[in-house]
């Protein structure tokens, strides 16, 4: 989910539509890492996310259950699975975290 601002008097919704995506899953086991970048779209350090099975479809499906109001926003690239560990990083720093994460699961 990307970040979003949930206004004050919206939050009782924004919380019931977690709980209902919530609901319609069973508990599923996703691998993060090793430490991937979006270069040269955007400067961001991420963990990839990987799943076993039908883990990623699950994920897609949580996701797409959250996406609604007041969750919803406008997006600037696709949905892709991952954790974003650093925004609007310098490209010679994303490329040094990648070589010392580079094992990193």
């Amino acid at each position: 989910m990307p970040p979003v601002n949930v206004r004050a008097d919206e939050l009782p919704f924004a919380l019931a539509v977690l709980r209902e995506a919530a609901a319609q899953v069973r508990p599923f086991t996703l691998r993060l890492g090793p430490p991937a970048t979006f270069l040269s779209a955007t400067p961001t350090l991420h963990l990839a996310v990987d799943g076993h099975g039908s883990a990623t479809r699950v994920l897609q499906t949580l996701r797409d259950a959250v996406f609604r109001p007041p969750l919803e926003r406008p997006l600037t690239y696709p949905f892709v699975p991952h954790v974003t560990l650093a925004d609007e990083m310098e490209p010679e720093r994303i490329a040094a975290a990648l070589v010392v994460l580079r094992d990193f699961v």
